[in-house]
């Protein structure tokens, strides 16, 4: 067998990546449409990711992902990346809080009633940026 593998989600395709742009690999922002390949490549690799939700995963698989799948940016589509996700109103800074509430709660233990108020809220953040 080989000694190295470099796909995904392997960290050295990422962490050479990072190399050949001579930064570190903290720096770098990888953006995906899969959980389990582009996101938890980077998760592995110490990168902060984007999963885009315009291809394979949807919110709900986002929503599921265990810790090593969770991305730590999230958006409807790459429209987002031409916005600081600071800027009131920004679809990616207010999905984005809205799947961490999710993930808190449902790492916390918290009640159905409560993940599916957090779901909605999910949700409705996709629903309104889908209208724009």
């Amino acid at each position: 067998p080989p000694d190295l593998v470099a796909g995904k989600p392997q960290p050295p395709l990422y962490l050479m990546s990072a190399r050949r742009l001579g930064i570190e690999a903290s720096r770098v922002l990888a953006v995906g449409d899969r959980l389990d390949t582009d996101i938890e490549g980077a998760v592995a690799a110490g990168m902060d990711s984007l999963l885009v939700l315009t291809g394979v995963d949807d919110l709900q698989a986002c929503l599921d992902a265990p810790a090593s799948r969770r991305p730590t940016w999230v958006a409807p589509d790459l429209r987002s990346l031409l916005v600081d996700p600071q800027d009131a109103g920004a679809t990616l800074g207010a999905l984005t809080s809205a799947v961490r509430a999710v993930y808190a709660a449902r790492d916390a233990g918290g009640g159905p009633d409560e993940l599916s108020r957090l779901v909605a809220t999910a949700q409705s953040v996709v629903g309104g940026a889908a209208h724009r």
